[in-house]
């Protein structure tokens, strides 16, 4: 890809494809690259921003594409949650995590109470 002065570009939830894909010197690598990611999970994300648009935030990948969390854990940690994702214009990995616990222990809570 160097010599070629193609740059790669990492997956990302509202870009990616299952296959990389490719435009003007730029190649975003596609899902069937990230090792340990569903095939099940990718056809759901890949259903859901079809239908619903870009995803914005954490929760709603979530909910939308029926995420579970070691799928997002997995997004998260290849980089594949972009600045868009968090509302923020500079994001990172930590913050990322950080705001992916949060919305578990939602989750978890949320289920606790309604099973009360």
């Amino acid at each position: 890809a160097r010599r070629m002065n193609v740059t790669i570009l990492p997956p990302d939830v509202n870009e990616s494809e299952w296959r990389c894909t490719g435009c003007k010197g730029a190649m975003r690598v596609g899902f069937q690259f990230v090792k340990g990611l569903s095939s099940a999970a990718v056809t759901r994300l890949l259903a859901a921003r079809a239908h619903g648009g870009p995803f914005r935030d954490i929760a709603e990948l979530r909910t939308r594409a029926s995420m579970g969390p070691d799928d997002l854990r997995l997004l998260v940690f290849m980089g594949a949650l972009g600045g868009a994702m968090c509302g923020y214009l500079l994001c990172g990995r930590p913050d990322l995590t950080h705001e992916l616990a949060d919305e578990l222990v939602d989750v978890v809570v949320r289920g606790w109470s309604a099973a009360a």
